[in-house]
């Protein structure tokens, strides 16, 4: 990354074009290029093996046109080139491709996820790195997804590029992956100082389309029901309430409570409600007094799926909701004619001493096992 061993973003000095030497060592000479002359076809060949964040981060580091690699990389073939100059480049590009081609090609769909990258890469970035990444694509028209996985490095400074943005619709500013716990042990620098004033520029756009904001653990221990936090979650609150006023379940088609859809209250402060963190399309949350039930939350990594994206289920002992299979592991109760599970934390602390099965908390009240003095309890 240009910047990749900068403290300090507004200390980051320019990128530098690289140059390469093409037969001798005097770089004035008339052989010698930039990185930027190379044509589109090499350029986005190697491009086509990196994901978006990669591939933005390799247009910073040689000032290379990020949607030219973008949209070469995937659409590159002998046929789709053309001279021009002496150079070969894609036909009907020429330098850049309009965001909207991007989007009736289907080239990209807005999403820039950090979690994309390795891991070992995406904890070095800095502030600087993402704030020259944004600008180089031009992320405040461009970008409608942000998630900065595993990004614990940044104070949040470096997302000023967004400021203003119309067209972000999701941003994940937790900083874990999915299906991981949102527990940063020490916590992650990033600011509420720094981020929250972008965020207020995002929500106070007339047309502004942000309907999913995740934040870091960290914030949302505070609870605190003043501060400048629990301001800007009610501005939200009231965004999505104005904006959405007759939200329906997509699933049973009734009505969403408009009570609190960013919740400020102790037990889920800043967490959204009635929402699919994957899909972000809007069912009746578990919590809710409704029959339908169609979005659950998990406890281990604190994120709400609908069933249709994500299978969540109720261990019968702990009382605990977890992500199937990848949060935690399910086994069936062993008692008679009993269809309900354990996840495996149960499992491992309430298991029979004696045969290692296991019986969920209904099972083992109504004396379901002969043998149940035997249960770990």
């Amino acid at each position: 990354l240009a910047t990749q061993n900068n403290k300090h973003m507004m200390n980051s000095p320019p990128i530098k074009r690289v140059k390469m030497e093409a037969a001798a060592t005097d770089m004035t000479a008339p052989h010698c290029c930039c990185f930027s002359d190379i044509p589109v076809e090499p350029m986005a060949q190697i491009a086509s093996y990196l994901v978006v964040p990669s591939q933005a981060s390799l247009a910073v580091a040689i000032d290379y046109d990020f949607f030219s690699l973008l949209s070469g990389a995937q659409y590159v073939s002998p046929q789709s080139m053309q001279v021009s100059n002496g150079l070969a480049v894609l036909a009907g590009d020429q330098g850049g491709r309009d965001f909207e081609e991007l989007e009736e090609d289907h080239r990209w769909d807005g999403t820039l996820d950090f979690g994309d990258v390795e891991k070992d890469l995406a904890v070095k970035l800095s502030d600087g790195d993402i704030q020259a990444i944004l600008l180089h694509i031009d992320a405040v028209n461009h970008v409608k997804k942000l998630i900065v996985t595993n990004c614990i490095s940044i104070t949040g400074i470096g997302l000023g590029p967004l400021r203003g943005s119309t067209i972000i619709e999701q941003i994940d500013l937790s900083l874990v992956a999915k299906h991981e716990s949102p527990i940063l042990d020490p916590a992650p620098p990033i600011s509420r100082e720094h981020v929250l004033p972008i965020l207020d520029s995002i929500i106070n756009m007339e047309g502004c389309k942000l309907k999913l904001l995740q934040f870091p653990k960290a914030w949302r221990e505070c609870q605190a029901r003043e501060g400048k936090f629990y301001e800007f979650l009610s501005s939200f609150d009231s965004l999505l309430k104005n904006r959405d006023a007759a939200l329906t379940c997509l699933r049973c088609n009734g009505n969403l409570p408009q009570d609190e859809l960013m919740c400020t209250k102790f037990g889920g402060f800043g967490i959204q409600e009635d929402i699919c963190y994957e899909c972000t399309k809007h069912y009746c949350d578990t919590w809710r007094d409704s029959d339908c039930n169609f979005v659950s939350s998990c406890g281990q990594c604190e994120r709400k799926y609908c069933g249709e994206c994500v299978a969540i289920d109720r261990c019968k002992s702990c009382e605990y909701a977890y992500c199937v299979d990848v949060c935690k592991q399910f086994t069936d109760c062993s008692g008679n004619g009993c269809n309900e599970k354990v996840c495996s934390d149960c499992v491992a602390h309430k298991s029979c001493t004696k045969c290692n099965k296991v019986m969920c908390a209904v099972c083992l009240e109504h004396g379901e096992w002969e043998d149940s003095a035997a249960i770990v309890m």
